[in-house]
């Protein structure tokens, strides 16, 4: 009575997990990239009543007698079948069809991630990043970003680089980014982080005060009026 008891409440014990595993399949239905999983079962060790007996010149051989203990969860494994792709009208969402995985840097911890999930953006800096921030590495390293081209705002553009370096500053009106301002005797550039190059704070602190008012060309020049 008790091993009947006994098998029982294994097998609530491990279907239970197994449901657990179907309604997370459920639950992730609409994931992207998320991958489903299967369980299998098992019987546990059996309890032997009888051992088995060889055969004789009289008698046959007999098999053993023995009882099992009930049924356990022997593995929880991914199905890695190719899923359906959609299109979503965005230009930075990206799926893989067959074998393969995007590698995204942890800019943080120097850590190189595999994900199947392609649902990118841009970060402030330009970088194709996932939507947790890592970095979307190119084929031979290095991250996947946009650099901006052109001398006025009217051919200003974007081509993708894999450089993890910071882009070079261009001409143009881009996120108050100027090349080529004209302060008394002295010109200067601005990088896009903000560091001025080719003219000293004393220049600019001795020409400043006469400039009572700026205004501002199509390619970015500064002109004192």
């Amino acid at each position: 009575m008790i091993g009947s008891l006994v098998s029982g409440v294994s097998a609530l014990k491990t279907y239970t997990r197994g449901l657990e595993v179907v309604s997370n399949n459920i639950a992730n239905v609409n994931s992207i990239a998320y991958k489903g999983s299967r369980a299998t079962y098992g019987d546990t060790f059996s309890k032997l009543l009888k051992d088995s007996s060889p055969s004789s010149d009289t008698t046959s051989n007999t098999a053993p007698q023995q009882i099992g203990n009930g049924v356990q969860l022997t593995s929880i494994s991914t199905n890695f079948t190719q899923g359906p792709v959609s299109q979503t009208g965005i230009t930075t969402d990206l799926a893989i069809t067959g074998n393969g995985y995007f590698q995204v840097l942890d800019p943080s911890s120097g850590t190189t991630y595999a994900t199947r999930a392609g649902n990118f953006k841009f970060d402030d800096n330009f970088n194709l990043v996932t939507q947790d921030g890592f970095r979307v590495q190119g084929l031979n390293g290095g991250s996947i970003r946009l650099q901006a081209t052109g001398t006025t705002t009217s051919d200003l553009a974007y081509s993708v680089i894999t450089a993890d370096t910071v882009a070079p500053a261009v001409s143009g009106n881009i996120s108050g980014q100027f090349s080529a301002f004209s302060v008394g005797t002295g010109a200067f550039t601005i990088d896009r982080t903000g560091v001025a190059t080719g003219v000293s704070n004393a220049d600019v602190e001795a020409n400043a005060p006469a400039l009572a008012s700026v205004s501002f060309g199509s390619s970015g020049e500064v002109t004192a009026l």
